[in-house]
């Protein structure tokens, strides 16, 4: 594949999950020579952790991170987040494959320990980007928010689609093989090191979860052990989604698995040097049911907004937290930067 120095207009997406997948299409879709490379099968790392939870909390769901957005950072959210939607209706209704896409209203309830202010962001946030949605009250009198809009989608089968939208817009996918190392970055263009030799390229979209080659600084990023349940409804449904304040939690319906209920936990460390995993709420008891699926898996997460380096390397990487549109939404920004 691989073609020494070579210097070319085709850009280089580095990761087969959704967002890789999805910045391969756009890029393709808008006529420029795109190539993707994994190391690993598409959608086998953070991807099949995903709930799939198409709006969820806006990005990110951790409540830390949303106290510390500014007024531009809240509206630029809203954007991505209308942008993705879009996206996504673009994707469902120009394709018959089976994503997994279904309605599903539910009512977000806050956690104890959050703060009220973090549920009206949010509303508002939602609000800006034209989901209406409307505050309310918990059976125990917690801070809710109902939300109509919403929907879950299949993110592996979504990652899938995408993939198979790419090749049919001429980008050329290579499962198996490794970027090694960034060998240099100038006005010409990215020099990367592949498993199969150098290539020189316009511009690198870095969608592999960990951190980039030859600069394990940039982005800042950390392995997490996450738990991913499947369980089905117990004695009463579920139509709470729940991010935790720390963004440690999240519940959400099954996306192919009508009476089903997505747990994703990410581990903690405890003193003894151990793990632990965070319980969900108390009225979750109520919910829980017999336990259909279970996964562990490790995943890397890392910075919320993309970094780019003298414009040709951009970061997309540490987006495992985020909602589905929100995550097409960047990944359209990052597909019309100049």
């Amino acid at each position: 594949m691989a073609q020494a120095g070579r210097s070319g207009e085709e850009v280089l997406v580095v990761g087969a999950g959704l967002a890789g997948a999805a910045i391969a299409w756009l890029c393709a879709r808008a006529g420029r020579p795109t190539v993707l490379v994994s190391v690993n099968r598409p959608a086998s790392q953070a991807t099949a952790m995903s709930a799939g939870v198409v709006l969820g909390a806006g990005p990110p769901g951790a409540a830390a991170e949303w106290g510390q957005l500014s007024a531009a950072e809240m509206e630029l959210a809203a954007q991505r987040l209308a942008r993705g939607s879009d996206l996504l209706c673009e994707v469902l209704l120009g394709s018959g494959a089976p994503v997994g896409f279904a309605r599903r209203p539910h009512t977000m309830v806050l956690a104890e320990d959050t703060d009220p202010a973090w549920l009206v962001r949010i509303e508002r946030l939602l609000r800006d980007a034209g989901f209406p949605t409307s505050l309310s009250r918990a059976a125990d009198g917690r801070p809710a928010l109902r939300r109509e809009r919403d929907a879950v989608v299949h993110a592996r089968r979504l990652a899938f689609e995408l993939l198979r939208l790419a090749r049919a817009h001429g980008a050329r996918v290579h499962l198996g093989t490794a970027l090694r190392r960034i060998v240099e970055t100038d006005g010409d263009g990215v020099l990367v090191d592949l498993d199969d030799g150098p290539r020189r390229v316009s511009r690198l979209f870095w969608a592999g979860g960990r951190p980039l080659p030859s600069d394990p600084s940039r982005p800042q990023t950390r392995t997490q052990i996450v738990l991913h349940q499947v369980f089905a409804a117990g004695r009463e449904p579920l139509e709470t989604i729940y991010a935790g304040g720390d963004g440690d939690i999240l519940l959400a319906p099954a996306p192919l698995r009508p009476g089903h209920v997505v747990l994703v936990r990410i581990a903690r460390e405890n003193p003894a040097g151990g793990l632990s995993w965070p319980e969900p709420l108390r009225a979750w008891e109520v919910h829980r049911g017999v336990v259909r699926r279970q996964r562990l898996a490790e995943v890397c997460s890392g910075p919320a907004f993309p970094i780019a380096s003298e414009g040709r390397v951009v970061s997309l990487s540490g987006l495992s937290g985020w909602p589905v549109a929100a995550v097409l939404g960047l990944c359209q920004e990052a597909a019309e930067l100049d």
